[in-house]
């Protein structure tokens, strides 16, 4: 099994979700060049005790916690991210903005030339803090981080991803990860038998 070597193409989609509960996505937009991102997803359990131990569990999906570093974030990326006004190049933050749903794309390549592909349908972003450097004798760069939680759509879903390395996997899908939102498929196919 081939191993993840990098982290690319990391691109947002507008979501607007109606209230019969169906979804649309404006096209997807790059962030900005990818660095590194780390996805926490949350499980709130509970354990049910009587005749002195646990007799049941349950557990509920509490989202998922999503770091991101870039290159850096344009002030017309940002502007959208969190619902801001960008006018002439200028960015005002006010206290009654409101930062949209979006979708959250990339992808990972590797060591194999192959692909995973990583979809989470519905997040926000939450604004970032500005951390700065003074120049020194040697030039250290400086990259901009942002962070996001993921939830379920109202129809349960929350991510969707996709492997070029799974028998039977959709080409086409793959070849337009980021040219629009993927959906569910239609199908499913058999697991396969256990030990294989």
């Amino acid at each position: 099994m081939a191993i993840a070597v990098d982290f690319r193409d990391l691109h947002y989609a507008i979501l607007t979700e109606a209230p019969d509960g169906k979804f649309t996505y404006a096209t997807p937009k790059k962030i900005g060049d990818a660095v590194s991102g780390k996805a926490s997803p949350k499980n709130e359990s509970v354990t049910f005790y009587a005749e002195g131990g646990p007799l049941a569990t349950a557990s509920a999906f509490g989202g998922v916690e999503i770091e991101l570093e870039t290159a850096d974030i344009s002030l017309s990326t940002y502007a959208e991210l969190l619902g801001k006004t960008l006018i002439k190049g200028q960015v005002i933050d006010n206290v009654n903005d409101v930062a949209p749903y979006v979708a959250l794309l990339y992808r990972l390549p590797k060591d194999n030339g192959k692909n995973r592909f990583y979809c989470y349908y519905k997040t926000k972003f939450e604004i970032p803090e500005d951390e700065h450097k003074t120049a020194e004798d040697k030039p250290t760069f400086q990259s901009a981080k942002i962070k996001c939680k993921a939830i379920q759509r109202s129809d349960g879903n929350w991510r969707h991803r996709l492997d070029e390395e799974e028998t039977g996997y959709d080409q086409t899908v793959a070849l337009n990860w980021f040219k629009t939102v993927p959906t569910p498929p239609t199908s499913t196919e058999p697991a396969p038998p256990s030990g294989n």
